[in-house]
């Protein structure tokens, strides 16, 4: 893996651009799994050709923003269990938001709340972001589990984005600054 491409490494994870190389499992393990894509306004891919649309769409991203969903590996195993990163709203902004799919047999091991952090400081301390939203189906409760955990906070409800209800949650670099300044509880 070359340095080039580490957005981001936290003790367990390391999160990196994604690559082609990555199509395959990205589509086995999260977007052909229907219950990862469950709460995805986008939905599952229905075959690999749309899965790698997915992904030239992340390449570009990155290319054209310097932020996209990037991919999540275990450094124990180098496994890729999922992505996570930041993107402009809608692919265009001009709000920009944290995202995240985690494959199924890591859920609830603290991966995503940890990929989600990483990325967060990315955000603010890289790429000197002001504030980042996250937004997800009010049913999807392990997704805004995760954003409180971060230290996101619920900013309400809205219809605005990807023509869906959804929660809205946000941090502004200052309270993001001032979390990681004050003692752990």
């Amino acid at each position: 893996m070359s340095p080039d491409n580490i957005i981001a490494t936290t003790p367990r994870l390391i999160i990196r651009s994604i690559t082609v190389d990555d199509l395959p499992v990205l589509y086995e393990r999260i977007f052909g799994d229907e219950e990862v894509m469950r709460y995805i306004s986008s939905g599952v891919s229905p075959d690999i050709e749309h899965a790698a649309q997915r992904v030239q769409k992340y390449i570009g991203w990155e290319k054209r923003f310097g932020m996209s969903f990037w991919a999540v590996i275990l450094k124990s195993t180098g496994e890729l269990i999922g992505n996570c990163g930041l993107i402009p709203v809608e692919g265009h902004g001009p709000e920009v938001e944290i995202g995240y799919d985690t494959a199924q047999a890591f859920w609830r091991q603290g991966y995503t709340s940890e990929a989600a952090a990483a990325c967060l400081k990315v955000g603010f301390d890289t790429l000197h972001l002001k504030r980042i939203i996250a937004i997800c189906d009010p049913l999807n409760t392990g997704s805004w589990k995760v954003m409180e955990k971060i230290g996101m906070h619920k900013a309400g409800t809205t219809d605005k984005f990807y023509g869906m209800h959804c929660l809205l949650y946000d941090i502004t670099a200052e309270q993001f600054a001032e979390s990681k300044s004050s003692p752990s509880p």
